[in-house]
């Protein structure tokens, strides 16, 4: 569970414990009248059991005054939200443990990097180009395999916009490397590897030069 679950969990915890003191100690005197008459002899310890857990979820259930509107209707409003908060837990949970799309995608080309017809996808608010439409399917296939939304084409004209192709990528991110297919004039096919100061940096030349790099980049500068 959650670190946050916890604390909310224990706050309506310590709410529930010191509302149903109060109103407790207050119902009682407002129902001494029902009491019968063979239980108003007996010791004060006794007109309360110490119920412990069951008690600290349903405070309303003590033995003089659970049906007392007093005592009922405030802590429905606090039992309610910690209830909610256990099964959100419990089904937060469930779905981490039960979650796989390993296998969600089956479909794997083989394709020709030397094949150039430019796929454009906005990814994450970043514009990607792929070198084409064969890659591009097998990148989508890996990410459903990973859980992620597939990826949706677009233009060039809209993929290159400035907020999606940005002049300028912030400082501090980690080197990489970056390898870019290349077919010559006479038909030769080859590639060539490429260090940039950053992953934004790498999307920002091939959006900027409409040049596709194959493969995910490897962190750290070509050797």
């Amino acid at each position: 569970m959650p670190a946050v679950w916890v604390w909310v969990w224990m706050l309506l915890a310590v709410m529930n414990l010191t509302l149903g003191q109060f109103i407790g100690d207050h119902a009682d005197n407002e129902v001494s009248q029902q009491v019968p008459e063979y239980y108003r002899g007996a010791p004060p310890k006794s007109r309360r059991s110490s119920c412990a857990i069951r008690c600290m979820l349903f405070p309303a259930d003590y033995t003089l005054i659970k049906w007392s509107p007093v005592f009922i209707i405030p802590n429905m409003f606090v039992n309610l939200p910690l209830l909610f908060v256990i099964l959100g837990g419990i089904i937060h949970l469930n779905e981490a443990q039960t979650t796989d799309c390993s296998n969600t995608c089956m479909f794997r080309a083989r394709c020709t990097p030397y094949h150039k017809d430019l796929v454009w996808s906005v990814v994450d608010r970043v514009c990607r180009v792929f070198q084409n439409g064969c890659i591009f399917a097998n990148e989508n296939c890996m990410r459903a395999n990973r859980c992620l939304p597939p990826m949706v084409a677009t233009t060039k004209e809209e993929c290159t916009k400035e907020i999606f192709c940005p002049r300028w990528c912030s400082r501090g991110a980690p080197p990489v490397c970056a390898w870019f297919p290349y077919t010559d004039s006479n038909g030769n096919t080859g590639g060539r590897d490429m260090t940039f100061g950053s992953r934004c940096l790498l999307d920002m030349y091939a959006c900027r030069h409409a040049e596709a790099y194959v493969n995910e980049p490897r962190i750290g500068s070509c050797t």
